[in-house]
């Protein structure tokens, strides 16, 4: 658990705003782990080049485990998917990688690549939870 006022600083500390982040921003506190988040940040910020507004709208990928999230990102990458839209939905990079990559293989398989690029968001989804909807 964090403290507000030092989640707080470390936010602005890397220009993200508190503010916008609404009530997922009370979760972050109860959830948070001041060095994890820091490290989570540091990671989007510098290393990936998340722009502040992306880290906003999805507080939550803060208390993801970072290197699940490398492991997502760079899969995503290395089968080409655009870089812009993970930043548009990082919760996605916060899904088990084991199954991102299966999902991925099945969305892209019997849908195609555009439907993921329509609908990113479904790299969040099970096969097992896309089959039942089907």
């Amino acid at each position: 658990m964090i403290n507000e006022q030092d989640l707080v600083a470390l936010l602005w500390k890397y220009d993200i705003n508190p503010e916008k982040m609404g009530i997922k921003f009370d979760r972050l506190i109860e959830m948070g782990n001041p060095s994890d988040i820091e490290y989570m940040l540091s990671y989007l910020r510098h290393d990936l080049g998340v722009p502040p507004r992306r880290i906003e709208k999805c507080p939550s990928i803060l208390y993801c485990g970072v290197e699940n999230i490398k492991k997502n990102y760079f899969y995503l990458e290395k089968v080409g998917f655009p870089i812009l839209r993970i930043n548009n939905c990082l919760h996605v990079l916060g899904t088990d990688s084991e199954q991102l990559s299966e999902t991925y293989e099945y969305v892209s398989n019997k849908y195609g690549i555009d439907a993921i690029y329509d609908l990113p968001s479904i790299l969040r989804l099970s096969v097992e939870r896309i089959k039942q909807v089907e």
